[in-house]
This record gives structure tokens, sequence and C-alpha cells, in this order.
């Protein structure tokens, strides 16, 4: 009987002393707890910063400039393909001659916009640049065979792939900023310009 009460009191000693034990480290663990839940709020805090900072600066750096690039590009080649319809159906000898030269100052005006525009962003936005130089190729695919070929009562079909193209590359360079950060790391959708091209 004596040894069954040793035994019991053994035991309630050793339960008392785990308990006391967790009591008197509670007060160490608990600020410990809270300062690295604190620690791990502040890099995420931190994390959506940087990830703002990075939208706001592409924001202010690529996509401003290049809006008004990409309305002056546009505006160019219209002058330019007017241009080269009017001097073709004028000059028929020197027609070949005018659309050389035509294509040539197409090719140095979309030489100057991807330059200007896009090549900065090839490093940072890869996807981007790439489907922006094959929207512009497209495009200027499309340009070529009006101007070869002649428009003949088509200039309706040519403002509708420039407004479509227009609006793709605006969606396109636009599209860090309109989805945030997340899709830095995406590939962005199709563009309407490839079903079109496809009809």
């Amino acid at each position: 009987m004596v040894q069954e009460v040793i035994g019991n009191s053994i035991e309630t000693l050793h339960e008392i002393t785990a308990s006391d034990y967790l009591l008197r480290w509670a007060p160490v663990l608990s600020p410990a707890i809270v300062l690295f839940l604190f620690f791990i709020n502040q890099l995420i805090d931190e994390n959506k910063r940087r990830k703002e900072a990075k939208r706001i600066l592409y924001y202010k750096i690529h996509l401003e400039p290049s809006l008004k690039e990409l309305n002056a590009y546009f505006k160019h080649i219209d002058q330019l393909l007017l241009k080269g319809n009017i001097g073709i159906r004028k000059d028929t000898q020197k027609s070949s001659r005018t659309l050389v030269r035509i294509k040539q100052k197409i090719a140095v005006e979309d030489r100057m916009f991807v330059d200007f525009c896009l090549l900065i962003l090839q490093p940072s936005y890869p996807h981007i640049y790439k489907d922006a130089i094959e929207l512009l190729n497209l495009f200027k695919d499309e340009i070529y065979q009006i101007l070869e070929f002649g428009d003949h009562g088509e200039a309706s079909t040519y403002e509708a792939f420039r407004s479509v193209v227009r609006s793709d590359l605006i969606a396109l360079l636009s599209s860090p900023v309109i989805a945030g950060p997340s899709l830095f790391r995406k590939r962005p959708r199709r563009y309407a310009y490839h079903s079109l091209i496809k009809q």
C-alpha cells in the first residue's frame, strides 16, 4: 500500500512538473510565436508592395510612352498607305518604285516603333514583346497586300484590321497594369487579330 501511494505520488509529481514546465515556458514561447507571425506578415506585405511598385513603374515607364508612340505609328502608317495608293494610281509606270519606297518607309516606321517602344520590354516581359512583334508582322503583311493588290473598295476592311490590331496592341501592352502582378508569370490570351487572319 505504501508503494502504491509512493507510485501515485511520483506520477502526480511528473504530471505537475510537465505542466509546470509548460507554464514556465509559455511566457517565452507566446511572444516568440507572435514575433514569428509578425515577421511572416511583414514579408507578405513587402512582397505585395514590390509587385505594386513594379506595376506602377511599368505604367509610368513603359505604357504611357508606348501608347503615345502607338498612336503616332498608326497615324504614320495611315499616311503612308494613303500616299502609296494615290501614288500608285497616278503613275502606273512608276508604281513598282513607289511601292518599294512606301514599303521601305513602312519598314522604317515599324523598326522605329519596335526599337523605341517594344525592345525595352524584351528582358522583363518576353511574352508581351513576342506577341506584339507577331501582331505587328501580321499587320505589316496585311498592309503590303493592300499596297500590292490595291484596296478595291476594301478600305473598311483595312480600317477593321487596323482597329483590331490597335486594340490588341493596347490590351497587350497594358496587360501587366490591368491584370496586376499575377500576369507577370503568365502568357496572355490570344488576341482578336489572330482570329481575323484565319478567316
